[in-house]
């Protein structure tokens, strides 16, 4: 018998438990998925996870970043009143911050494909198509050739 706190679905294989017969992603902030995977226990788990797993990324991403648009719109305040008051500072700071963006972008994409996230995902947090995406962060060691 399965932990009975366990939510894990493959617990539910009909042997030990109830059997699972679909998964679909949910949140604690009351979000569902509209992706409901009927579950064909002749394939494997990660096949099964697929959709609502990347489904489950998307919804990840866009509630992980919701705080970060505040800041991003302070930030964008600020840099407006200083291109206007002293526009060389201005451009001082956007430059150290294109340089940081392009760091932070690349070890989030590598760390974010490591962890398994398709180019869809990826192009969805750059907020371009996965093709944009792949030919950006794609792994050095290809770039080179």
């Amino acid at each position: 018998m399965p932990n009975p706190k366990s939510r894990a679905w493959s617990h539910f294989d009909g042997d030990r438990a109830p059997a699972a017969v679909a998964l679909l992603a949910s949140c604690s902030c009351g979000w569902t998925g509209e992706h409901v995977q009927t579950i064909d226990r002749l394939r494997t788990i990660e096949a099964n996870e697929r959709e609502v797993r990347e489904e489950w990324n998307a919804h990840a991403v866009a509630a992980a970043t919701a705080p970060a648009e505040s800041v991003v719109t302070d930030l964008d305040l600020i840099l407006e009143r200083l291109t206007a008051d002293d526009p060389r500072a201005a451009l001082t700071i956007a430059a150290v911050l294109e340089r940081r963006a392009r760091t932070v972008i690349a070890a989030a994409g590598e760390a974010a494909r490591a962890q398994g996230d398709s180019w869809v995902l990826l192009g969805g947090a750059l907020g371009v198509t996965r093709q944009s995406a792949y030919e950006r962060l794609r792994p050095r060691s290809r770039q080179a050739r």
